[in-house]
């Protein structure tokens, strides 16, 4: 649909007719196809068609222009989490987030920005270090902000899982600032280059969606 809060049209596409909701985000700046083509769709189909979650995905940001990272958070906030709690009749829903590669900083993003909205983030393959290209803030220093903003109640709120595929440098800093935080996190080390990322993310994202949905 057409999007206020970004000025562009955001496609939005729903695997699942039952089950808890989650938004999954591609591995990067792609279409709304970006999931299937990647492999990522297959990672969570069993439990899909087990009825246990459906799964909502569009683009992982906006095209480059000055909407930037506040409009796209915007536009889950008030336009893709109201459809997806409309669509799965509970306007109280919290939804998990599931990223790969970029995919998987915006997860953690909006799971950070917007703690009462989701409930898990599941973020694989990620490199949160990099700044991004509106705010200059990296994933990292996202989280040290999530320190300091008072969400005493993130031990009630949601989880992270992660995923480190051997930038162990920045999910380590990223760790401690997720600990500073109180954010409850898991970590999953997998050493191996980007070529199995996906094929390891969605065993990760299958095993998280197994304990959680």
């Amino acid at each position: 649909w057409w999007s206020p809060a970004t000025g562009y049209t955001l496609p939005v596409i729903r695997y699942g007719q039952t089950g808890r909701p989650a938004f999954c985000l591609g591995t990067g700046a792609g279409d709304v196809l970006d999931t299937e083509r990647s492999g990522l769709v297959g990672a969570f189909r069993p439990f899909v068609e087990a009825g246990r979650v459906r799964v909502y995905t569009s683009v992982t940001a906006p095209p480059d222009g000055p909407s930037g990272w506040a409009a796209y958070a915007r536009w889950f906030a008030d336009e893709l989490v109201p459809y997806i709690r409309h669509d799965v009749g509970d306007a109280r829903a919290r939804i998990a987030v599931l990223g790969v590669g970029d995919g998987a900083v915006a997860a953690l993003r909006l799971f950070l920005a917007r703690p009462d909205l989701c409930w898990l983030a599941i973020c694989a393959a990620g490199d949160y270090a990099v700044p991004d290209a509106v705010t200059g803030e990296s994933a990292i220093s996202f989280a040290h902000l999530a320190a300091t903003s008072s969400r005493s109640e993130w031990h009630s709120r949601g989880f992270v899982h992660l995923q480190d595929i051997g930038r162990h440098a920045e999910t380590a800093a990223l760790i401690a600032a997720l600990t500073a935080a109180s954010v409850p996190h898991h970590l999953d080390v997998r050493n191996m280059g980007k070529s199995g990322a996906l094929t390891v993310a969605g065993e990760m994202i299958a095993s998280s969606l197994d304990r959680f949905a």
